[in-house]
């Protein structure tokens, strides 16, 4: 049997975007993350089969970055734990999400840690402001000259405005497999963001919410499992409402002198401050990977591009 080109670019879309991220991923990863349709297991027996005798060298590529990543989670699992015990100590905290290179295995010497922090609602800036101080005070927070291995504070939400849609751009590949991606830290906000983001499922009909996972913490750093707090003190939100005119005020002063590449949202339930949105980009790229891929598995050679009415013909295949 010969798969069908429409579940090729369904399983091959995961492998293209990894690719063109430089991330890594295992081949059950892939399965769960058929782009909007399903694989019977004998289909997904013939991609194996298929992935194993014409792609040698993106397997060696994958098998690289992905020692590579690890070797680098290493590293960071000290700082993680020291992250976990803060934000365990801040109450108005519902979670910390470790997202981007962290979580899709796409680490390098120089990267820092994306965070997604969310907040209980109508805390938000006092606890970005209370965050920043702790990170700073414990010297793991990024700023300029000091990024590798730190903690980018560049993204925050509350815990009833988890729906992703909302930022999404046109076929936004990468906000799909970041959101699929996310690793919870303090394990207390993956059901509520599965439920309210649904509408993931029509993108990854095989992905479930079991799927999602958490950063490993080596034995001896294990910090005692923590339960969400019910409420934040009742000060939280009279403070929050004293931070927030300022620092809304600051960073959308800061929006002004950023070009149209920026992706920023400064809001009571959302501050997401990107000075380069490569979504766009990266979507592109993942075009051109799946157009690498098909080719490859219908030749021995692997030609740089095919026609234009070929990555048309992806792209309508992915809307659908």
């Amino acid at each position: 049997m010969e798969l069908h080109r429409n579940k090729l670019i369904a399983a091959f879309t995961p492998i293209a975007f990894f690719r063109a991220i430089n991330g890594s991923y295992d081949m059950e990863n892939v399965r769960k993350l058929t782009y909007k349709t399903t694989l019977t297991d004998q289909e997904w027996q013939e991609l194996v089969s298929l992935y194993n005798q014409k792609f040698q060298e993106e397997r060696k590529r994958n098998d690289e970055q992905k020692k590579k990543h690890a070797q680098l989670k290493e590293k960071f699992q000290e700082k993680i734990t020291q992250l976990k015990k803060i934000a365990a100590s801040i109450p108005e905290i519902t979670d910390i999400f470790l997202v981007n290179s962290y979580a899709l295995g796409s680490l390098k010497e120089t990267s820092d840690i994306d965070l997604l922090v969310i907040t209980k609602p109508d805390t938000m800036w006092w606890t970005r402001l209370k965050l920043t101080a702790a990170l700073e005070l414990a010297g793991i927070r990024r700023k300029p000259g000091n990024i590798e291995e730190q903690f980018c504070l560049s993204f925050f939400i509350t815990e009833n405005a988890m729906d992703m849609s909302k930022i999404a751009i046109d076929d936004d590949l990468y906000l799909h497999f970041w959101i699929s991606s996310v690793q919870s830290l303090l394990n207390r906000s993956l059901s509520s963001w599965h439920e309210q983001n649904p509408w993931l499922k029509d993108i990854f009909p095989s992905f479930s919410m079991q799927d999602f996972t958490s950063p490993p913490v080596p034995a001896q750093l294990i910090v005692p499992p923590t339960t969400p707090t019910s409420s934040p003190p009742s000060s939280s939100h009279f403070l929050n409402s004293l931070v927030r005119p300022l620092m809304q005020w600051r960073h959308r002063m800061k929006q002004k002198q950023l070009g149209p590449e920026a992706s920023i949202v400064v809001s009571d339930t959302m501050f997401k401050f990107h000075n380069l949105d490569r979504r766009q980009h990266y979507k592109e790229q993942t075009l051109q990977e799946l157009e690498r891929l098909l080719a490859q598995a219908n030749s021995k050679a692997c030609p740089e591009r095919q026609s234009k009415g070929s990555k048309l013909g992806i792209e309508l295949q992915l809307r659908i």
